[in-house]
Parts: structure tokens; C-alpha cells; sequence
């Protein structure tokens, strides 16, 4: 599952986890009226602005600090096993 489908495709994306992790999380019906809706109610950005912009760059100063080198190491450990085994089956434990 890509960046592109998840921003792209939030139907497909809801139906994957529900049927992965046996969830009956609600599909998002992608109607205009429904993003309209999500966008108004939004408390933060959903898309492209120069507030995003802004904050990101903010954060990326700050992840980049000399003082959180360690704990940045740490993070990207446990990202990158995360991602070698992303497409592991996930047993439940019942």
C-alpha cells in the first residue's frame, strides 16, 4: 500500500485494514459533498497549504537537532524493522 492510494483511495484503504485485522471500521464514501464536509471540519491540515509548509519545516529542524541523535537512531531502528516486516502475517491471540 502506497502513499499515493492511501491519499487516493480511502475506500480501498478502510476495506484492507477491515479485512487484515478483521475490523468493521465505516468506509468513507468518496463523494463531493462527504470531502467538502471533511475538509470544513478539519482542525488541521488535510492537504497542501503554507501552514503545512511552515510546520513542516519546523519539524524537520527540530528532528534534525544534535541533542535527539540518539533518540532519532533509536526511532529509525524501529522504523526499519517495521518495515522488514510490514508483510508478515500478524497472528491474533485469542
Amino acid at each position: 500500500m502506497g502513499f499515493e492510494e492511501v491519499i487516493g483511495d480511502l475506500v480501498r484503504v478502510i476495506g484492507r485494514i477491515n479485512a487484515h485485522f478483521e475490523t468493521k471500521f465505516a468506509e468513507f464514501k468518496h463523494e463531493e459533498d462527504a470531502v467538502a464536509a471533511l475538509m470544513s471540519s478539519a482542525r488541521r491540515h488535510v492537504g497542501p497549504n503554507s501552514d503545512r509548509d511552515m510546520i513542516e519545516g519546523q519539524l524537520a529542524w527540530a528532528y534534525e537537532a544534535n541533542k535527539l541523535v540518539s533518540l532519532r537512531k533509536r526511532a529509525e531502528a524501529v522504523y526499519y524493522q517495521v518495515i522488514a516486516c510490514r508483510d508478515v502475517q500478524i497472528m491474533r491471540v485469542t
